[in-house]
Formats: C-alpha cells, sequence, structure tokens
C-alpha cells in the first residue's frame, strides 16, 4: 500500500469507527466535503474487493457520482 493510499485508509477508518460511535449514541454528524477521502478509498478498491470474495471484477468502469454539501465536485476548503 502507498503512503499516500495508507493515509486514506487512515482517514476512513478514523471517519468509520466515529461513525459507529455516533450511531451507538444516536448522534448526527454533519456531512462535508471531507468525506471525499472516504468514497475515494472505496471506489479505488473496487478491483480487490471483488478479488478479495472470489468474484469477477466489473468489465465497464463504475460510476461514482458524489454531490458535497458545498456542491458538486467540491473541494475541501484549504
Amino acid at each position: 500500500m502507498s503512503a499516500a493510499s495508507s493515509v486514506t485508509a487512515r482517514l476512513m477508518e478514523t471517519w468509520a469507527h466515529g461513525q459507529d460511535i455516533a450511531d451507538a449514541l444516536g448522534i448526527s454528524r454533519i456531512a462535508t466535503s471531507r468525506l471525499r477521502h472516504v468514497a475515494q478509498i472505496g471506489v479505488s478498491t473496487i478491483g480487490f474487493s471483488f478479488a478479495l470474495r472470489g468474484l469477477p471484477a466489473p468489465e465497464r468502469p463504475v460510476r461514482i457520482e458524489i454531490t458535497a454539501t458545498n456542491g458538486p465536485g467540491a473541494r475541501p476548503a484549504r
């Protein structure tokens, strides 16, 4: 796993486990464009997910479209 993928994976894990805690406590969290990183790792590992389950990956590209809270294609403020 590359350094960039490793960092993205840690961000995804932190978000996912934080969401688990929020769900257990009945707390709502505000979705922001920072979730783009979570979506990115999901998209970049689609083939691996299929292979892990012994299934053939889709032959055609999978289209993923996400609308951030501050508009389509929005990037987080820096």
